[in-house]
């Protein structure tokens, strides 16, 4: 019987993922050279899930193995976990929510909505999945309120 990966392995991969991304937006030179290319969509679609640099692959790729090294993961759990973090990526890049996704029933997934964000702010959102992680850095993007609006009620 496969054993479902484990939640904590998914907050490991989000949070690798926050920490690369945070990385390389710091770092203007890093950011031109590898994570600009998947930045020119501000509209995300499917298929710039897999719009990106080799070397930002590279460091999608630790963090996506991190959780199976710790954690002892099988054959069959690996490949079950690859299949899950393939699907969570092209969900976050199709710009819309959709019931039948069953990521979106995990308690705290950001979701489309939320990396959609990230693509148009470009300096928040940061987490692949969990946005408790941008929540904890402070990197959560929030609508600016709007003085005015108040001001005129």
């Amino acid at each position: 019987m496969i054993q479902i990966p484990r939640r904590s392995t998914l907050s490991s991969s989000s949070a690798a993922s926050d920490v690369y991304k945070r990385q390389l937006h710091a770092h203007p030179e890093l950011y031109r050279r590898f994570h600009k290319p998947h930045h020119i969509f501000t509209a995300p679609f499917a298929w710039t899930s897999h719009a990106v640099h080799p070397v930002e692959m590279s460091l999608q790729s630790v963090g996506a193995m991190m959780g199976p090294i710790v954690f002892g993961f099988g054959r069959e759990q690996l490949w079950l976990w690859l299949v899950l973090r393939q699907w969570q990526g092209v969900m976050d890049h199709i710009g819309l929510e959709l019931p039948m996704d069953p990521l979106c029933w995990l308690p705290g997934l950001g979701g489309t909505k939320f990396h959609d964000q990230h693509h148009q702010y470009f300096n928040a959102n940061y987490a692949s999945c969990f946005s408790f992680i941008d929540d904890l850095f402070g990197t959560r993007w929030h609508e600016p309120s709007n003085t005015h609006a108040k001001h005129m009620s």
